[in-house]
């Protein structure tokens, strides 16, 4: 596990295996791992599956989490969900074949062909406190791994769409890279750039959708993103409410 082009910001720690990369993360961050540790796991044993899932990942896929120590309000903190769901998209589409389709699902979901391939989740601290004392951003992207029902696939991945000899760590490098700038862009500019980007790419808008949370229940026509990164769901009343990315996250 080499890397060869990390920007030098990040501080890179390579682990062999871990239960899950983001927890490992988080555990690390309430000890006071700086701003910038940069976790890279390659196998988990009770990491998030394309299902939602959780349980053993494979060898092949990439595993990584970052750590983040926002100064500034949770509600822009949680934007970062879709500034590395963009990096992490812009990475993957850079690798694979020309003319695959790639694009996104809320929250944070990267699809390859109408299927989940990739995955962004934040963690924080079971705590109010606005700002957040640290964030961790957990990214998984299938790159090896074929779904076992290759006739009706549940999922994909960059190899099982066609693209071959990619290695994991391109795509790490790539992400890391794409990050930085989209999070210079976002704190120059503002939400506004990240979210016409995902817009452009947005996967099932005006279609109906049902958020089954612990803390959240709801169903409704998804709309859009609105400007501080929450979705505008109208519901059959007609009532438009929204659904903030800090409704999945993960303590």
């Amino acid at each position: 596990m080499t890397l060869t082009d990390l920007p030098g910001l990040y501080e890179l720690v390579c682990l062999e295996k871990a239960d899950c990369v983001g927890r490992e993360a988080a555990r690390r961050a309430a000890a006071g791992a700086d701003e910038g540790t940069l976790l890279w796991c390659a196998e988990q044993s009770a990491g998030r599956a394309p299902d939602g899932t959780f349980g053993p990942r494979p060898p092949g896929n990439l595993y990584c989490a970052l750590v983040l120590r926002p100064d500034y309000p949770n509600i822009q903190a949680f934007q970062l969900g879709h500034v590395a769901t963009l990096a992490a998209g812009t990475a993957i589409a850079a690798v694979l074949e020309p003319m695959t389709g790639l694009r996104y699902a809320w929250p944070h979901e990267i699809l390859i062909n109408d299927l989940p391939a990739a995955s962004v989740r934040l963690y924080a601290p079971a705590t109010p406190d606005d700002p957040l004392p640290w964030l961790i951003v957990e990214l998984m992207v299938i790159v090896d791994e074929y779904p076992p029902d290759r006739d009706f696939p549940s999922f994909n991945g960059i190899r099982a769409s066609g693209t071959e000899g990619v290695a994991v760590a391109t795509v790490l490098e790539g992400y890391a890279r794409h990050f930085l700038r989209l999070i210079n862009q976002w704190a120059e500019h503002g939400f506004a750039p990240i979210q016409r980007a995902w817009q452009q790419r947005a996967d099932g808008l005006d279609q109906a959708i049902e958020v089954d949370l612990p803390s959240l229940r709801l169903t409704g026509t998804a709309h859009d993103l609105d400007d501080c990164g929450r979705l505008v769901v109208e519901r059959a009343d007609g009532v438009r409410q929204t659904v903030g990315p800090d409704a999945y996250l993960l303590r």
